[in-house]
């Protein structure tokens, strides 16, 4: 095997999914489907956005490659991102386009509406985050699911559940609390904080909009071509110390550069 099989000339992967406590235990089916994700969890990359008609190109290309199922996207996020999912659904795409939703029934409603054939819906696993970011019981959490998957069952929708970080929830409870509770789970979790206490004043808050995060997105997807290029010159080079001191100009001026979007 390639010593890095993770990255090639067309694709890069996480090396982690190739040690060897992770693949021991594999055993591929001889039938299996692929399920992508590039036009939802892809789009959280920072500095990554598609508009209607880049949603409708990437679709495209990914069922002419015999992608099985596109995950297409969250109807509840804007009307955009529903509108996108209408026109995969209406191109008739050979490939199932499921929609992305939380447990919550309304949710259900706007996949329906897009007319996709499936939905993925996700709730959080752990009882920290349920009962302190959501601020729900436990009891609710349950509930709900129960509630929304059998809505969307009941509407003749194939139903993926998808209990977040249901693997890790356990193992990672000791951790959170330790490092990251007060500030993710604290008491102010959820609440307004008076713009006094933050230290800025209300103009600079409006500033920040959505054209200023677009441009703020865009200047991120920059300074990342841009230190990948150099890092890359930096290492055919023998790690040159002019080229590393221009990464760290090239980073400051464009963080310098984001910052003056909301100034």
């Amino acid at each position: 095997m390639d010593r890095e099989p993770w990255k090639t000339d067309l694709w890069f992967s996480s090396p982690w999914n190739y040690l060897p406590e992770v693949t021991e235990g594999f055993s591929i089916p001889s039938n299996v489907q692929v399920h992508d994700v590039t036009l939802r969890d892809g789009e959280q990359q920072a500095g990554v956005e598609f508009n209607s008609d880049d949603k409708m190109r990437i679709a495209t290309a990914l069922a002419e490659a015999g992608i099985h199922r596109i995950e297409a996207g969250l109807p509840a996020v804007s009307p955009s991102d529903a509108d996108a999912i209408k026109r995969m659904v209406a191109e008739g795409l050979p490939t199932e386009i499921y929609a992305f939703s939380r447990c919550m029934v309304p949710d259900v409603e706007l996949a329906l509406d897009c007319g996709v054939s499936g939905v993925v819906m996700e709730v959080p696993a752990s009882h920290h985050l349920i009962e302190k970011a959501y601020r729900w019981p436990v009891e609710k959490a349950i509930d709900a699911s129960v509630e929304a998957t059998k809505y969307a069952h009941d509407n003749g929708l194939k139903v993926t559940f998808f209990p977040i970080d249901a693997t890790r929830a356990a193992q990672g409870k000791t951790v959170f609390d330790a490092n990251c509770a007060s500030c993710h789970a604290s008491s102010r979790t959820g609440t307004v904080i008076p713009l006094a206490e933050i230290g800025t004043d209300r103009s600079r808050i409006d500033t920040w909009g959505k054209q200023a995060a677009i441009e703020a997105n865009t200047k991120l997807k920059q300074v990342g071509a841009r230190l990948r290029e150099l890092r890359e010159q930096a290492v055919e080079q023998g790690r040159n110390t002019n080229r590393i001191d221009k990464v760290i100009e090239a980073v400051a001026k464009m963080k310098q550069e984001i910052a003056d979007l909301v100034l």
